[in-house]
């Protein structure tokens, strides 16, 4: 949570708790009959949360609850009939997620499984989004120059990133014609996996499955990960260049980048918003996140000059392919040394893992009556012999010894 008093899980019994960390009182938050919980998350005001979760079709839906009242709400809309991985931006002002048309391999969606971005605006707007007040060519090439002083802890950007007022934010949602307020922001060729917004919430950093090249042209990018950057409304977006300086070892790399190849996790921004974290093939690495990205494709004013057009950003796809074309640009990311000593306690490691093995047994067994056996009396029978075993073939032993009671 923001306060850093409680922290929620998700378990394989399909329900999100949420534990004080100074207790370790729990309590259930969300159950689902379908299946398990999917990325909660806390809005920036700890006040709400978010989370997906699936409907007796299995499809996954993006869902807001809050938790003073415990209302919940789904997220819906025509441009999509799936959605999940949501994240607030840090401002408070929009939910940010991931919505797709169906499951790929599923014959009825024509295999049209592909997510894109979408953006959630919480409160009604005043102002259409793509309305700059600009008229003249003077007046865009001043909006293009503010924009980058904005967008990197610059004016009206506190320390460390985050909006002036942020410690002050409270979320508020305006159920009524939210739907109106989904906004479209990618046509990827590919399929988006991952969105985390900036600290100052103006810029998006992006994960996406890159789609075959068209007709097989020689020389082509080949389809695989990759990491851009993009504009809240939907400009600019530019893949980043994400080879590794050994990328030429290990099959590592690859032109236009190669994230992703060799294990990676969710990147993370620095405080001040001017570069990310990523895990790759066991190394930290940082990058610098130009305040215009290089291989820019458009500026706002042109943007708002028709470079989108309607609800979900029609018009988008074309600015997107050129960002693409510009693959691989900007500096190359700086691996960070760092050495780590691990002191691992074996009897309380084992004792967990004995934990663990009970408590799945006991929540996903076909048998709600574990065939008749007495489950937590088994658990107090061969716990006990813990404190006798030698390695961890002798653990596997007596927890397969449990089992066998049933």
């Amino acid at each position: 949570a923001p306060d850093s008093k409680s922290l929620m899980w998700s378990g394989s019994d399909h329900k999100l708790r949420r534990v004080d960390i100074d207790t370790g009182k729990e309590e259930v938050l969300v159950s689902s009959n379908a299946g398990n919980i999917g990325t909660p998350q806390f809005s920036p005001d700890g006040k709400w949360i978010s989370y997906s979760k699936d409907d007796n079709s299995l499809r996954s839906h993006v869902w807001v609850k809050e938790l003073a009242t415990g209302k919940e709400n789904m997220i819906v809309s025509d441009q999509f009939m799936i959605s999940r991985g949501a994240k607030w931006t840090p401002d408070g002002k929009k939910l940010l997620l991931l919505g797709g048309v169906g499951v790929a391999g599923i014959a009825s969606t024509a295999g049209r499984g592909s997510a894109q971005l979408y953006s959630v605006a919480l409160t009604h707007i005043e102002k259409d989004p793509l309305d700059r007040d600009v008229n003249t060519e003077a007046q865009a090439e001043a909006a293009d120059r503010e924009t980058p002083a904005a967008g990197r802890g610059g004016r009206g950007t506190a320390a460390g990133g985050m909006p002036s007022g942020a410690a002050n934010m409270q979320v508020r949602i305006e159920w009524d014609e939210l739907e109106r307020r989904i906004t479209q922001l990618t046509r990827v060729p590919g399929s988006v996996t991952t969105v985390v917004p900036a600290p100052d919430s103006r810029t998006y950093l992006l994960m996406a499955m890159a789609g075959a090249p068209s007709g097989g042209e020689e020389g082509a990018p080949a389809a695989g990960p990759a990491m851009y950057a993009i504009s809240e409304d939907g400009t600019r977006l530019t893949r980043l260049n994400t080879t590794v300086p050994d990328a030429g070892r290990g099959g590592r790399g690859g032109r236009g980048g190669g994230f992703g190849s060799g294990g990676g996790t969710e990147p993370q921004w620095a405080r001040d918003g001017r570069s990310i974290y990523f895990l790759q093939g066991g190394g930290i690495y940082s990058l610098a996140i130009p305040a215009t990205p290089a291989g820019d494709s458009g500026t706002a004013a042109d943007a708002a000059a028709g470079g989108r057009g309607g609800r979900g950003g029609r018009g988008t796809g074309a600015g997107m392919a050129a960002a693409t074309e510009t693959a691989a640009s900007g500096s190359a990311p700086r691996r960070i040394a760092f050495t780590v000593r691990m002191e691992i306690d074996l009897a309380a490691e084992r004792k967990q893992v004995f934990e663990e093995a009970w408590r799945v047994m006991k929540n996903r067994f076909y048998d709600a009556k574990m065939h008749g056996a007495n489950w937590a009396a088994a658990k107090d029978t061969y716990e006990p012999l813990l404190g006798n075993i030698a390695d961890t073939e002798e653990l596997h032993n007596v927890i397969m010894e449990m089992i066998g009671d049933m």
